[in-house]
């Protein structure tokens, strides 16, 4: 998809310039807060349910299920702790989620080991992107509902696979390397 103002391509004549983001994350924040739906109060609580993995090879597609207990800690800091469960699997990550600038929407996922990963929230919406290692990975935690939450991991090659456009303005594009979706309920305490 590509943005007006905003993405690869220039802005056609006569067209009104796009509203900062920043702008945007400011209104989102405040209607966000009027609908009674303040983040990340109302996403507290005990989540869980299942994800699949998919990837470019079918017979490497797997399912698992997800959990993420998000609890208050103190003053701007909530416990952000997920745990994944499979057959092969067995990871609990005790992470923290800390505010940045709750205007702009900017908070901050604390891994308790040196790497922080800068978070935006849009609306309902709380996105990261980052690297690691050969991958680029944008995460996305999305509250479709006072009790279901959807969690996307898209992961991607950091190095293009293809480069196309003119030469006064090059376009690269990332391979897919796989996709996880998953779907979590909120739990009774």
């Amino acid at each position: 998809m590509i943005f007006i103002g905003v993405g690869c391509a220039p802005a056609p004549t006569g067209v009104v310039a796009p509203v900062p983001i920043a702008q945007v994350r400011a209104q989102s924040v405040a209607a966000t807060s009027s609908a009674g739906l303040r983040f990340p109060q109302s996403w507290v609580g005990r989540w869980e349910g299942t994800c699949q993995l998919r990837n470019p090879v079918p017979e490497a597609d797997s399912t698992f299920t997800m959990g993420l207990q998000i609890q208050p800690l103190g003053p701007q800091r909530w416990q952000w702790q997920i745990t994944y469960r499979g057959e092969s699997l067995n990871q609990t990550r005790a992470y923290e989620l800390q505010t940045v600038d709750v205007a702009a929407g900017h908070y901050v996922v604390d891994e308790k080991n040196g790497i922080l990963l800068d978070a935006y929230l849009d609306g309902n919406q709380l996105m990261e992107q980052f690297e690691v290692g050969n991958s680029r990975l944008t995460v996305t935690h999305r509250l479709e509902s006072s009790s279901r939450m959807a969690v996307d991991m898209m992961t991607f090659s950091n190095r293009p696979g293809r480069t196309s456009g003119a030469a006064s303005q090059r376009v690269s594009a990332y391979p897919l390397l796989n996709a996880q979706r998953c779907s979590l309920q909120r739990q009774n305490t």
